[in-house]
């Protein structure tokens, strides 16, 4: 009896292949990845130029990285090394224009920009010429910033292996749930070493949803101008308008003279309620961000708006700022909101009219000084220079 019933090998035919055929196949080959070489450097150089313009700010995205994912289809981790690259090899020409002329591959630039600096990539560059993508990386090993290729390898920085005795069926079953939650969360695969980083982290942190927010900024209002001001050294910057109305979404006023006790808008047992019901997720379509989230009113409270379930959606951080901005429009009761991202099919629209967009070069410009400026994480109100002021209070770390 057979177990197992093998296919029929199918024996390759290429020793009768003529010389000139095989020769062309491997022209073209050489020819793409030439191709591609250039176009990574073309690309790497574009992500810098769109870092100079907050250009994801201009297209309805809430950072370079999510820009990438949605334009490009990179995933997580491939775009944020895609910028980290980027970022890195401006400092470093020499290595830059290697991957232009296709003396090196994008993947060996990728490894060696995590240990060259702008004095040494030239021996880099002449150490890694050549190597394949193995090679190149068991060179980079054991390495760290500013090392030389000839420089003493140090065996501490290599990645260790490690086992932990003592594991029940129970407690790898539920470790293994938890990297799968995170991985959900995240949007992209973990390795052990992540997943442990991110438990420990969590830990530190405390395993809690949060009620508020990690980062507070305090911000002062004028009840009689309604003007709000945040103090940046020693002098107050007034805010714009969609700033200031992005603060008192979720805001907790306080009394500076202390006769009254604080008021929170949004009582930290509803804000925890509408943090489950959207699974502690950013609600716009696409967004996978489950930190930083904010609460926002759909209905404004200026207008009327209440503050109940219907009417307040968890957003993060970025694109709670890009719907006051006029970005995004979120219309209806929270449970059907209907979210349009209107700066993005704005932007698809306009390339798609403008053909003129991918001719080469056209993208070059000098950086504006008009681009608006990045609405920092949790904006909140707190003082105000006038008495009985409300006002957001700075909200405290749970750590």
């Amino acid at each position: 009896m057979v177990a197992y019933a093998f296919p029929k090998l199918v024996m390759s035919t290429a020793c009768e292949v003529s010389e000139p055929e095989w020769q062309d196949v491997h022209r073209r080959l050489k020819r793409i990845a030439k191709k591609r070489a250039a176009l990574d450097r073309e690309e790497l150089e574009l992500i810098r130029a769109a870092i100079r313009v907050a250009l994801w700010r201009h297209v309805g995205r809430t950072s370079i990285r999510e820009y990438l994912e949605v334009e490009c289809g990179y995933g997580p981790h491939v775009a944020s090394e895609r910028v980290r690259v980027a970022e890195a090899l401006d400092s470093m020409p020499a290595l830059e224009q290697a991957l232009g002329e296709g003396a090196l591959s994008y993947s060996a630039v990728r490894a060696i920009s995590r240990v060259a600096t702008n004095r040494t990539e030239d021996a880099w560059i002449r150490a890694c010429r050549g190597k394949n993508q193995r090679e190149i990386e068991e060179l980079v090993a054991e390495r760290e910033v500013g090392d030389r290729p000839e420089s003493p390898r140090k065996p501490e920085l290599r990645a260790k292996d490690r086992t932990y005795r003592g594991i029940t069926p129970a407690t790898e079953s539920a470790v293994e749930l938890m990297r799968r939650e995170l991985q959900e969360e995240l949007g992209e695969r973990l390795d052990d070493n992540q997943l442990l980083a991110l438990l420990a982290e969590r830990a530190r942190c405390g395993g809690a949803t949060r009620k508020q927010a990690r980062a507070q900024i305090a911000v002062t209002l004028c009840p009689a101008c309604q003007i709000g001001r945040q103090l940046v050294g020693n002098r107050q910057v007034a805010l714009r308008s969609e700033e200031l109305s992005r603060a008192r979404c979720d805001a907790q006023w306080i009394d500076v003279t202390g006769q009254h006790r604080a008021v929170q808008d949004v009582t930290p047992a509803l804000r925890e309620k509408v943090l489950r019901r959207d699974h502690g997720r950013c609600r716009v379509p696409g967004c996978r961000s489950a930190v930083n989230i904010e609460v926002h009113h759909i209905e404004p409270q200026e207008l009327g708006g209440p503050h109940t379930m219907e009417n307040l959606i968890a957003l993060c951080d970025g694109h709670h700022a890009a719907h006051h901005r006029g970005d995004i429009t979120i219309e209806g009761p929270a449970e059907s909101a209907v979210i349009v991202n209107i700066a993005a099919a704005s932007a698809d629209a306009i390339v798609h009219v403008d053909n003129r967009s991918d001719q080469p070069h056209a993208w070059r410009a000098e950086s504006s000084s008009h681009a608006r400026l990045a609405v920092p994480p949790a904006t909140g109100l707190v003082t105000c220079p006038r008495p009985l002021a409300r006002a957001r209070a700075p909200k405290r770390s749970s750590r």
